[in-house]
């Protein structure tokens, strides 16, 4: 059976969602899936591209995480199988990959766990304080939704 193409319904790379001091470029299907774009998944919590470590089965994670106790607080439930299974779309004839919107959120839920672990090193607190922020962020953008 062939693959049918997703189809981007709204979205675009010059109109990203903005939160906190992050701009990811976001994106609506036909069946309705809401997807981040890799490079924007990464930066909104500030993960550096460059600092990606590939696994087996295809899996990528940021290199923070490379520790026994971060791989096991960080490669759980949605993020494990979105490591693995990149969406791939086509954008106005350019090949792009992206996520589902809700692994941002088990991302920095996870980056927040190390944190209360004590299993970041000093440098790594800078991104804690954004997933901090940006789950803040979206606290206020669905108290808003539900009430609208």
């Amino acid at each position: 059976m062939e693959n049918k193409p997703l189809i981007v319904v709204a979205g675009a790379p010059d109109r990203p969602l903005k939160v906190g001091e992050g701009e990811i470029p976001c994106y609506l299907f036909e069946d309705e899936a809401r997807v981040l774009s890799h490079r924007g998944l990464l930066s909104a919590p500030g993960i550096n591209r460059h600092n990606i470590i590939h696994l087996e089965g295809g899996t990528q994670l940021p290199s923070f995480a490379a520790s026994d106790l971060l791989r096991r607080i960080f490669m759980t439930g949605e993020i494990r199988v979105a490591g693995t299974n990149p969406i791939h779309f086509s954008y106005e004839g350019t090949v792009a990959y992206g996520y589902p919107a809700t692994v941002l959120l088990d991302m920095c839920k996870s980056v927040l766990d190390a944190r209360r672990a004590n299993a970041l090193r000093p440098q790594q607190h800078a991104m804690a304080d954004r997933c901090e922020r940006l789950l803040l962020g979206f606290t206020h953008v669905g108290i808003v939704t539900l009430v609208d």
